[in-house]
């Protein structure tokens, strides 16, 4: 499938029978850099201002101000945004329906999520109504039915959690992670052991484990750390570059992404690297700026480029033999931060997004 101007992107299947995210279709949501909040159907994620969920991420970024949401972050001189999508396979996207914008929102985001009953939770960008950053919940038709002011200078993460409360982090002088109920009220805080000279590059995808505890990717500091609810580092592991997104799967395993370096590791509970991936291993050295990932149920991993340029690969699937069997690119100069995968052919992923 060859890339057309008119086209908003394309999904390469390179091997359709392995590749589980051959052509993406359907609603994604995209966090894009110069536009309003907006899902894209059948189009896969990108950082550039025509995409469909357009919000700023820092997986999401401030769209109207300049950045998108995709589930990222922008590393200082590029946009960053975070995107849902579902995807199908085999063939072309639908011309008519590809890079259809179906949702807008005015504010810029930096991390959300598509929730059960419809509605999006956002990790906002700072803004004159969000001076600290926020998080917030809205409809689809733009109705805000939860709303958490920022009190520093970043809110850079957003997650649901099964009780009902959001997580969300705070950069700023007092770094810390919090679960606030919906009422606003926090209920656990969490400080943050992180450096706080440069307060955007503090932590990125921060994550509630299955235990109780929190996974938190600290860049400048070069580590990964597990925290305990009253803030002791129960585990951690140091990272060769700036950890973008630290996914704790279901063996106990950590797989990192670690943007500049254009690396991607899996580590054990020792913090040994037992999987790695980088450019040498694939042909093409396709990683350039390894930001979000999602495990796949398939076992495979998806990656994005976010310095990705037009036509260059911007979202990959790999196997665990370090195939590729899956490509995604377009014609647009920005690249994705982040995303979720929602669904394929139709069918809803099983059990919740490792991501």
């Amino acid at each position: 499938m060859e890339a057309h101007p008119r086209r908003a992107g394309v999904c390469r299947p390179t091997n359709p029978a392995i590749g589980q995210a051959s052509t993406f279709a359907r609603s994604f949501f995209t966090l894009a850099i110069r536009f309003p909040l907006a899902i894209l159907k059948k189009v896969c994620y990108s950082h550039d201002p025509i995409v469909a969920l357009a919000t700023r991420l820092s997986l999401f970024t401030h769209l109207s101000r300049g950045n998108r949401l995709v589930a990222l972050r922008r590393h200082r001189t590029r946009q960053e945004g975070f995107a849902l999508l579902s995807r199908q396979r085999g063939g072309n996207i639908p011309r008519g329906r590809r890079g259809k914008t179906t949702w807008r929102y005015r504010y810029g985001s930096r991390d959300g999520w598509v929730l059960a009953n419809g509605n999006i939770l956002l990790a906002l960008n700072k803004d004159k109504e969000y001076p600290g950053g926020a998080a917030v919940e809205v409809t689809r038709d733009g109705k805000t039915v939860f709303a958490f002011k920022g009190t520093q200078s970043e809110v850079n993460t957003v997650q649901p959690l099964d009780n009902g409360n959001v997580l969300l982090t705070e950069a700023g002088t007092k770094p810390r992670l919090l679960e606030v109920n919906r009422d606003g009220k926090i209920v656990v805080e969490v400080p943050l052991k992180a450096q706080t000279k440069d307060h955007h590059l503090q932590t990125r995808m921060a994550r509630k484990l299955a235990n109780g505890n929190y996974l938190v990717p600290q860049l400048i500091d070069k580590v990964v750390r597990e925290y305990s609810p009253k803030g002791d580092i129960v585990w951690e592991v140091k990272t060769p570059h700036w950890p973008f997104t630290a996914i704790r799967l279901d063996d106990g395993h950590t797989l990192i992404n670690c943007t500049l370096g254009n690396l991607v590791i899996e580590v054990d509970r020792k913090g040994e690297t037992v999987w790695k991936l980088s450019n040498d291993d694939l042909p093409g050295k396709p990683i350039n700026d390894a930001c979000g990932a999602q495990r796949l149920p398939n076992g495979n991993t998806v990656i994005t480029s976010h310095h990705a340029a037009a036509k260059q690969i911007k979202l990959f699937e790999v196997t665990r033999d370090k195939k590729i069997v899956w490509t995604y690119t377009d014609d647009r100069k920005a690249g994705i931060h982040h995303f979720q995968i929602l669904d394929t052919n139709g069918k809803k992923l099983e059990g919740k997004p490792l991501r």
